[in-house]
């Protein structure tokens, strides 16, 4: 899958080149709008004291933050995307072999960029497109395991949707997003170090207003 998006950000970029000609009058948008995380579907490895525990051991808490879409456009069905969003927070915790414990809380600052292509069906106007995504980890709190540290994490990104414009400027905006991204969350429980290997791959809905000019 993550080659697919590769693949596909990269033909849509060269359409983008090749479309550029045909401009129109408002080329920036602003999409102010609440962001859903889910992380329910994340897999994970995970590794204490050197010996593999068996399973799905970990799961990731969701969030809400407020965040707001930037783009702009090249032509009238192209545009550049990229994202801004509040720093989220997830806590993981443990299930199965770890039923109970709490391994700790991090915080991190999710950027993604992509390449849209938007479909002008009159007021319903629906896009799609794909690109990068990033999370740069902003903190880590313990829990039952001390030390923690997560890694950034550089990933891709797939995401569909669509704009209702209520007149020539304004109008309502909704998308579903679709991350892969993997990261290494590391530290100590109870003396013996512990490894998890994460892919998240978040599922990230947002709803809001879009306002050109």
């Amino acid at each position: 899958m993550k080659k697919h998006s590769l693949l596909f950000t990269i033909v849509l970029l060269i359409g983008i080149s090749l479309e550029a000609q045909e401009s129109i009058d408002q080329k920036w948008y602003l999409q102010p709008s609440a962001f859903f995380f889910d992380l329910s579907k994340a897999s994970t490895e995970t590794n204490i004291g050197g010996s593999d525990l068996p399973g799905e051991n970990i799961s990731f808490s969701n969030s809400t933050v407020p965040g707001v879409g930037i783009g702009y456009f090249v032509n009238t069905n192209i545009s550049i995307h990229t994202v801004i969003a509040y720093p989220p927070s997830t806590t993981a915790e443990g299930k199965n072999n770890l039923e109970g414990q709490t391994a700790g809380e991090v915080t991190y600052a999710p950027f993604a960029i992509s390449g849209l292509y938007h479909y002008r069906l009159g007021d319903f106007q629906p896009f799609l497109g794909g690109g990068f995504a990033y999370a740069v980890i902003l903190d880590a709190e313990d829990g039952d395991v001390s030390d923690i540290e997560a890694d950034n994490a550089f990933g891709f990104i797939i995401r569909g949707g669509f704009d209702y414009m209520v007149n020539n400027s304004w109008g309502a905006s909704l998308s579903v997003n679709r991350l892969f991204i993997d990261t290494e969350i590391t530290g100590d429980a109870g003396g013996a170090p512990a490894k998890v290997d994460a892919s998240l791959n978040p599922w990230v809905y947002s709803i809001g207003v879009i306002y050109r000019r």
